[in-house]
């Protein structure tokens, strides 16, 4: 059987264009699927490429709380893969071959996903961000706690996304580095599933898959959020039961 998947792959290898080495490389759309590659990017030396759905992009649009994660085992170089999304459960909803990740690589790809008001706004402001965090993070009009805050918040960390990558690598049965589009054609299947699952969270057929002690850990912290909102907590009560639950040290 081994040798007989083995045979196949190198068939299917001899139909696919060849695997790129370097960033100068033509796309060939033939062995796309349509409508999925929303742009291809140029960034001095490097390249990046967008992908997604149009309903991906339609739920990206409506979604208030976004969270990025980058993986490295599927992607050959010259590529890093970064996917991003939002939902009660993890959902992809825009994918990104990277083949570098410095700001300015950053800074065009938001430009590209968000929009230039929004780049102008995000950028302008996270230039001060680390000797002026009080101005930003708390006086700022732009970036206020609430933004950024996870009180009250049922996802606070990036963990669902995380879960999702490692999920993806059991369904390329454990391969690395996979040729360019084969992967392709993999993050493409994850964009069709993509309905389904918003439809059976909708229908509440679908949820999130979360530890027993982690839902446990969730329950206490809504109840002493709720305890604070009924004034039953003082804002430093409720930082320092917060802190005990999660094992932070305690600072005097």
């Amino acid at each position: 059987p081994e040798s007989i998947a083995r045979t196949a792959n190198r068939c299917r290898q001899k139909l696919r264009p060849a695997d790129p080495t370097d960033l100068n490389f033509t796309v060939n759309s033939d062995y796309l699927p349509d409508d999925f590659l929303r742009s291809d990017l140029r960034v001095r030396d490097n390249r990046h490429l967008v992908m997604a759905t149009d309903q991906q992009l339609t739920l990206l649009s409506k979604a208030k709380v976004w969270y990025i994660d980058g993986t490295f085992k599927l992607c050959k170089k010259p590529f890093t893969f970064v996917r991003s999304g939002n939902c009660a459960k993890q959902v992809p909803l825009v994918f990104v071959l990277m083949s570098s990740r410095k700001k300015r690589d950053y800074r065009t790809i938001f430009h590209q996903i968000f929009g230039p008001d929004f780049e102008r706004a995000i950028w302008s402001a996270a230039t001060d961000v680390l000797p002026h965090v009080e101005c930003t993070w708390v006086e700022s009009s732009l970036w206020p706690p609430r933004c950024w805050s996870v009180f009250d918040q049922p996802i606070r960390t990036n963990n669902d996304v995380e879960g999702w990558h490692h999920s993806l690598n059991r369904r390329a049965s454990g391969k690395s580095q996979l040729p360019f589009y084969v992967l392709v054609k993999l993050l493409q299947k994850e964009a069709v599933l993509v309905a389904v699952q918003v439809r059976l969270v909708s229908e509440r057929k679908l949820k999130r898959v979360q530890r027993r002690k982690y839902r446990q850990l969730q329950a206490k912290l809504f109840d002493l959020w709720q305890a604070y909102e009924d004034d039953q907590q003082s804002a430093d009560g409720l930082l320092k039961a917060c802190a005990h639950l999660c094992n932070a040290p305690r600072m005097e």
